[in-house]
């Protein structure tokens, strides 16, 4: 993958961008082959590269879309765990909270299962990306908030504070149940 250009007349900004005849090699490690001194190296970069690109054109969304989509991911793991734990505990018979592998099957299976979803939650958060941000300036106008980075975090706060007491409701049920 040859490194991005940011005259691509897109209008995203790309700033791990490397100008061709750069002397640091990541764009040559990204474009060639893994072979010889490429090999996990040459692959690494490139992931990174991919990485970085991603992150600027997430960072060109704003603060809403990355609270929409963390909404999606919350909501949607918190599901995808709490079906995963339940179906396996109705499969086996096991307690999965009294064995700490058949957590992390658990967790194998949700991921699995969840990364089909994630085109969904990424044009979900898109979608409710504009309501996202009219809802961080309202709780930052009743609240007397200082920026709409507070109202973010305090909205984050609220969404992990659910999906993780949903989360600690069941494991603590199976825990009583013994």
């Amino acid at each position: 993958m040859p490194a991005p250009d940011s005259s691509s007349g897109n209008g995203a900004l790309q700033p791990d961008a490397v100008p061709e005849g750069s002397s640091n090699g990541a764009g040559a490690a990204a474009s060639t082959p893994a072979s010889g001194s490429g090999g996990v190296f040459g692959w690494l970069k490139a992931q990174q590269q991919r990485s970085a690109e991603g992150r600027a054109k997430l960072a060109t969304l704003g603060l809403a879309a990355v609270l929409a989509y963390g909404l999606f991911d919350g909501v949607s793991y918190t599901i995808a765990f709490a079906l995963a734990f339940l179906g396996y505990e109705a499969q086996t018979g096991l307690n999965p909270t009294q064995n700490v592998s058949d957590i992390v099957k658990i967790c194998i299976l949700m991921w699995a299962g969840n990364n089909v979803t994630r085109p969904f939650r990424l044009a979900g958060a898109a979608a409710l990306a504009p309501f996202m941000d009219r809802l961080m300036e309202r709780l930052q106008a009743r609240l007397k908030l200082r920026s709409k980075a507070a109202a973010f975090a305090l909205l984050v706060a609220s969404v992990a504070i659910v999906c993780f007491g949903i989360l600690g409701g069941l494991f603590f049920s199976r825990w009583v149940r013994g």
